[in-house]
C-alpha cells in the first residue's frame, strides 16, 4: 500500500517532481517499496509453501504409519486386507480438509483482515440521503453556536467554541494566519465535516437534518484547489446535470469570468477540460469551479481563498460580482485580497481555531490594515 501510495503520488505530482528534479530520489524511495514488497511475498511464499509441505509430509506419514500398524496387525491376525484398505481410504478423507485447511489459511486470513476493515468503513456515518419534507429555499442565515471540531479525538481541537452568524445576506470575510482553522470553518459550514460540540445552523435550523441534497442547492462551494472532473466545460459548470439551462450555464460563466476565456476556444463550452481540468491553467479552473458554484442561485455562497490564482483585473471583476451576488445571497469568503476586504459587510478574525476579532469591516478594517493579524487579538 505504501508502494502503490508513493507511486500515486509521482503520477499527480510529475509536473513538481519533473521541475525540482526529484526523480532520482524519488525513484529511489519507489524501488525501497518494490523491494520491501517482494521481500514481504518471498517471506508469506516461503511459509505458505513450509505450510503445506509439512502437511503434506504430515499426510504420508500418517499412511505410512496406518499401513505398518495395520500390517502387524494382519500379520496377527487381527486385521483383514480389506479393513486395512478401508481404513487408509477414510484416514485420508480425514486429513485431506485438514491439508486444505493449511493451503488457504493465507486466504482466510486475508478475508478476516478485510472483513475487519469494511465493517469499520460500514461503520461511519453516512450523509442524510433522503428528506422527509420539501422545504423553501432559506433565507441564507448561517450561524455557528458554540462550536468545536477536532480531526483527531485525541489532539487539540482545531476550531474552539466558535459562535458567530452571518447574513442573511451581504459579504463576510474570514481571515486569518494559516492554521488557525479558516477552511475548517468554510468545510463545517458546507455540512462536510460535523461539529464535534456545538451546532452549526441554517435560518436557524440545524443543518445536520437536511439531506446531502438539499445542502448541495442551498449552498454553494468553492475550494483552493478548484478541482475539475474530467469532461467538458459545460458539464463541469453544470455539475454533470442535464436538467440545468444553457442560459444559467452562461450566466454564471460571466460573473465567474469564464465566459471570455472559453468562447475563444475552438470548442467552447464543449471544450474537453482533461484530467483534473489539466488543460486549463490554475486560475482557469479555479474560475470554472466558482462558475459552477454560482449554478442554482444558492442562498449560501462558500468561497475558499477565490482571487488566490487571480490576476488583478480578474480579482476586481469577481469582486464586483461578489458584491452583486451578496445583494440576495449571503457570501462566506476566505480571503487576504484587500479588494474584497474592502467590499466586505463583515469581517472575522481567526487565530489559532478562535475568534479574537469580528463585526463590521468599517471597524475592524483599519485594525488590520498595517499590523500583523495575531497582533490584533491582543
Amino acid at each position: 500500500m505504501r508502494r502503490d501510495r508513493l507511486l500515486n503520488e509521482i503520477v499527480l505530482g510529475r509536473a513538481v517532481m519533473k521541475s525540482t528534479a526529484m526523480a532520482n530520489p524519488l525513484q529511489t524511495m519507489w524501488e525501497q517499496g518494490q523491494a520491501a514488497s517482494v521481500r514481504s511475498s518471498i517471506s508469506r511464499g516461503r511459509l505458505a509453501d513450509g505450510s503445506m509441505n509439512a502437511a503434506a509430509s504430515l499426510g504420508v506419514i500418517a499412511t505410512i504409519a496406518l499401513t505398518s500398524v495395520g500390517a502387524v496387525a494382519i500379520l496377527d491376525l487381527k486385521m483383514t486386507v480389506g479393513t486395512l484398505v478401508a481404513a487408509n481410504l477414510l484416514s485420508g478423507r480425514l486429513i485431506a480438509p485438514l491439508s486444505q485447511l493449511i493451503s488457504s489459511w493465507r486466504a482466510l486470513a486475508g478475508l478476516r483482515d478485510s472483513a475487519k476493515r469494511l465493517s469499520a468503513i460500514l461503520a461511519e456515518a453516512d450523509d442524510r440521503r433522503a428528506h422527509a419534507i420539501d422545504l423553501p429555499t432559506p433565507q441564507g442565515r448561517v450561524q455557528f453556536e458554540v462550536t468545536s471540531f477536532a480531526y483527531d479525538p485525541a489532539a487539540a481541537p482545531v476550531l474552539k467554541s466558535i459562535s458567530v452568524r452571518f447574513g442573511p445576506g451581504g459579504l463576510h470575510a474570514i481571515v486569518g494566519p494559516n492554521g488557525s482553522g479558516k477552511t475548517t470553518l468554510l468545510k463545517l459550514a458546507h455540512g462536510l465535516y460535523a461539529p464535534a460540540q456545538g451546532w452549526v445552523l441554517l435560518d436557524d435550523a440545524d443543518l445536520a437534518q437536511f439531506s446531502r441534497d438539499q445542502v448541495a442547492a442551498w449552498i454553494g462551494y468553492v475550494p483552493q484547489d478548484g478541482f475539475l472532473f474530467s469532461g467538458t466545460v459545460r458539464e463541469n459548470i453544470a455539475r454533470f446535470s442535464d436538467s440545468v439551462a444553457d442560459a444559467e450555464i452562461v450566466a454564471a460563466s460571466q460573473k465567474a469570468g469564464v465566459h471570455g476565456f472559453v468562447s475563444d476556444l475552438p470548442d467552447g463550452y464543449e471544450t474537453q477540460v482533461g484530467e483534473g481540468g489539466g488543460r486549463f491553467s490554475t486560475g482557469q479552473r479555479q474560475r470554472i469551479a466558482i462558475a459552477r458554484a454560482l449554478v442554482g442561485n444558492s442562498p449560501v455562497l462558500l468561497l475558499d481563498e477565490p482571487t488566490s490564482n487571480l490576476d488583478r483585473e480578474a480579482e476586481e471583476e469577481l469582486r464586483k460580482h461578489l458584491c452583486e451576488i451578496a445583494r440576495n445571497c449571503t457570501v462566506i469568503v476566505v480571503t487576504h485580497s484587500p479588494a474584497l476586504l474592502q467590499a466586505s459587510d463583515s469581517i472575522t478574525v481567526l487565530v489559532q481555531g478562535a475568534i479574537v476579532l469580528a463585526g463590521r469591516a468599517e471597524q475592524v478594517l483599519p485594525r488590520l490594515m498595517g499590523s500583523n493579524v495575531r497582533q490584533v487579538g491582543t
